[in-house]
C-alpha cells in the first residue's frame, strides 16, 4: 500500500521534472526531504504539509535566503519548478502539500561516526566568526 507521501511526491516529481531515478530519500521528522540531480546539478526537495507550515511562511524563508544570497552570502537558493514556482502547492485532506526545492550545499551528509567535538568546534567557527556576524551586519543595516 502506498503511503500518503509516496502519492504526493508522484506529483511533485512530474511539477519539478524529475526522473523518478534520480531521487532518494533523505529521511525527514516534520517534512519529506529528498535529494536529487537534474542537468548535472544536485538539489534538495523538502514536502511540507500546512498543518506544520504555511505558505506564507516558506515564501518568507525564501525572500530571506534570496536577500542573504544577493548580499552575498553563501546560501541555498530556492530552485523553481517547470511552472516557475518558487512554492508548490498540492492540495490533500486537511491542508495542502507545500513543496520547495533548493540547491545542494557544498559538503557531505552528517553520519553517525561525525557527530563528536570536533564537528562542534567547527560548526562554532563557521558560524560565530562570519556568517552569523555578516547576516547581522545586513539585517541592522
Amino acid at each position: 500500500m502506498k503511503s500518503v507521501g509516496d502519492i504526493f511526491i508522484a506529483e511533485v516529481i512530474k511539477r519539478y521534472d524529475i526522473n523518478r531515478d534520480n531521487i532518494r530519500s533523505m529521511g525527514g521528522y516534520e517534512s519529506f526531504v529528498y535529494e536529487y540531480h537534474k542537468n548535472n546539478a544536485f538539489f534538495i526537495l523538502k514536502i511540507s504539509h500546512t498543518i506544520r507550515r504555511s505558505i506564507n511562511n516558506i515564501r518568507g524563508e525564501i525572500e530571506f535566503l534570496n536577500f542573504l544570497s544577493k548580499k552575498g552570502l553563501a546560501v541555498s537558493n530556492a530552485f523553481p519548478s517547470t511552472r516557475g514556482n518558487m512554492v508548490e502547492e498540492i492540495a490533500a485532506e486537511n491542508g495542502s502539500f507545500l513543496a520547495i526545492s533548493y540547491e545542494m550545499a557544498l559538503g557531505k551528509e552528517v553520519s553517525d561516526e561525525d557527530w563528536n567535538e570536533s564537528l562542534y568546534e567547527k560548526w562554532g567557527e563557521c558560524y560565530s566568526g562570519s556568517f552569523l556576524y555578516k547576516v547581522r551586519v545586513l539585517l541592522l543595516f
